[in-house]
């Protein structure tokens, strides 16, 4: 069985197609003007394959723009009507998270989306990553000053970012304890299979970014 994953963020949009692990097909596009609507145009050139076994269309909630989540979700709702396939979902952190290959005791989490930041913190728990708050919205001043603030407190800590020069100016960290990834919608399946995903359909967004 095929599942569909669908993915949008502030610097492109891509779709993949795998049959379980193996990926069938994978498109992406840069985003211009902060809209997404080459999406469709990348739907279209994968419905021209075989795309009859779809039984999963698998998406980010975010957080992120309301407006991309809002239409993402909108088509991913659509496409599973049509070809009677079921929704799974994950959140943009554990996308981050699962593309970390070993378990690290404390990790905060965060990236850009268009002008603002998303972070949050998370310890592990046996082999499953916890956060105690919601996530937080701010500028990269704000974000610094929180991760410099939860260093002080622990002895360990990973950073987890999506560009090079979101950590360029962090001071204090070991070269193995940044990382940086560049996420897609191949990415969503791997954090599905690893035990994220879920069936709400409720997108994250903060209640002041509404873009």
């Amino acid at each position: 069985m095929l599942s569909l994953s669908i993915y949008s963020s502030s610097q492109g949009i891509s779709i993949a197609l795998h049959e379980k692990q193996e990926l069938i097909c994978f498109l992406q596009k840069k985003i211009k003007q902060n809209k997404i609507d080459d999406i469709f145009l990348l739907i279209q050139k994968l419905f021209k394959k075989n795309t009859s076994k779809i039984g999963f269309v698998y998406f980010s909630t975010g957080p992120g723009s309301y407006t991309a989540l809002r239409s993402v979700k909108a088509i991913a709702q659509g496409i599973s009507v049509v070809l009677n396939a079921k929704i799974r979902t994950v959140n943009e952190f554990d996308i981050y998270l699962s593309c970390l290959n070993d378990k690290f005791e404390n990790v905060i989490v965060f990236f850009k989306n268009y002008n603002k930041f998303f972070y949050q913190f998370f310890r592990l728990e046996g082999k499953i990553y916890r956060s105690q708050k919601e996530f937080l919205n701010g500028d990269l001043k704000q974000v610094y000053e929180n991760i410099y603030k939860k260093k002080k407190k622990l002895n360990k800590l990973v950073v987890v970012s999506d560009f090079e020069e979101n950590v360029s100016n962090l001071r204090g960290f070991k070269e193995n304890e940044i990382f940086i990834f560049k996420t897609s919608a191949k990415d969503i399946v791997s954090t599905i299979l690893s035990g994220h995903g879920n069936a709400s359909q409720e997108i994250s967004y903060h209640h002041t970014y509404y873009e």
